[in-house]
């Protein structure tokens, strides 16, 4: 029986991904920071009806309030995917350049021209599906911001730029 290789049983080990698990804990709380302190509690899918009932909402001002959700989200998915997933610089600028592009695509389906064409062509089976039962209102009802694409592609640098600096602090990763 052959050993396994160091690289192999050190992928495996949980304080492998310290520096991920601690990015996307601070980044998961800024985002439901700002959801909470910044949005409308009647508005936002998926908010228990008792942190509406805190009476937090408007009690804080924060730039670029509106964008920073959109940074966290595409940071959170590509670093949970990261975890998931093999180690290496390929699957890495996959995983970035895939996220980058859903939350674009996403972001870009909320334009007005584009909502309405994308409205029209949604499948009646859509609203059997929870996740999915949302998505003509999502469309609709949303804001296009030219400055929410800007904080998707800057979420994703930064994502990617934190996987590749745990790489360097958690040893070499074969390419």
């Amino acid at each position: 029986m052959g050993r396994a290789h160091p690289a192999s049983l050190s992928s495996s080990h949980p304080s492998r991904h310290r520096l991920e698990l601690y990015a996307l804990v601070l980044a998961s709380v800024l985002g439901v920071l700002v959801y909470i302190l910044e949005r409308d509690p009647a508005t936002v899918y998926l908010m228990p009806d008792v942190i509406g009932s805190l009476g937090l909402w408007g009690a804080a001002s924060l730039p670029f309030s509106g964008q920073i959700p959109e940074f966290v989200h595409v940071y959170i998915c590509i670093l949970l995917t990261a975890l998931v997933l093999d180690r290496t610089l390929f699957i890495h600028r996959s995983i970035t350049l895939a996220w980058f592009l859903f939350d674009f695509m996403a972001e870009m389906a909320q334009h007005p021209e584009i909502a309405a064409s994308i409205s029209d062509r949604i499948p009646r089976w859509f609203s059997d599906v929870p996740v999915l039962q949302n998505t003509q209102s999502y469309l609709l009802g949303s804001t296009f911001d030219p400055l929410d694409l800007l904080f998707i592609f800057l979420g994703s640098i930064a994502a990617y730029l934190t996987l590749t600096f745990s790489n360097r602090l958690e040893g070499p990763r074969h390419v």
